[in-house]
C-alpha cells in the first residue's frame, strides 16, 4: 500500500509541475558572465529565455519533467553549452515564486546562470 501511495505522490507531483509552469513566464536575473534580467517563457516541452529589457532571444532550451525534475537540452541561443549537454534541476513553484536550484549540468554557463535563481510568475 505505501509503494502504490509513493508512485501516486511521484506520479501527481511530476503532473503537478508540468502543469504549473506550462504556457507561463518568469521574470528574474541570470548569473554568470553575463547577469541581467530575463523572462523564462515556458511552453508545451520548450524554453525561450528572452532578455527582460530588449526583448531579445538569449536561449531555447527543450525541457522534460518528471518527478519536480527539469532536464534541459540547449537548442541555440548565446552560451557556449554543446547541444548534446544534458542539464538537470530541480524547479520548486511555492507561494507564487518557481526556485530553480542545479542538480547535474557540465554546461557552466548554464549552471552558473539558473543555480540557486528565483522568479516571479509574470503571466499565464
Amino acid at each position: 500500500m505505501k509503494n502504490i501511495i509513493f508512485a501516486f505522490f511521484l506520479i501527481f507531483s511530476s503532473v503537478s509541475l508540468v502543469a504549473q509552469i506550462r504556457n507561463t513566464s518568469w521574470k528574474g536575473a541570470i548569473k554568470g558572465d553575463n547577469p541581467r534580467d530575463v523572462i523564462l517563457d515556458f511552453h508545451k516541452d520548450s524554453i525561450t529565455v528572452y532578455s527582460a529589457t530588449d526583448n531579445s532571444v538569449v536561449e531555447r532550451m527543450i525541457y522534460s519533467a518528471k518527478n519536480g525534475v527539469i532536464t534541459l537540452h540547449k537548442v541555440d541561443g548565446q552560451s557556449d553549452c554543446d547541444n548534446e549537454i544534458v542539464g538537470k534541476y530541480r524547479f520548486v513553484v511555492k507561494s507564487g515564486k518557481l526556485f530553480v536550484t542545479l542538480l547535474r549540468d557540465s554546461c557552466d554557463d548554464r549552471s552558473s546562470a539558473l543555480n540557486s535563481t528565483k522568479w516571479t510568475k509574470s503571466k499565464g
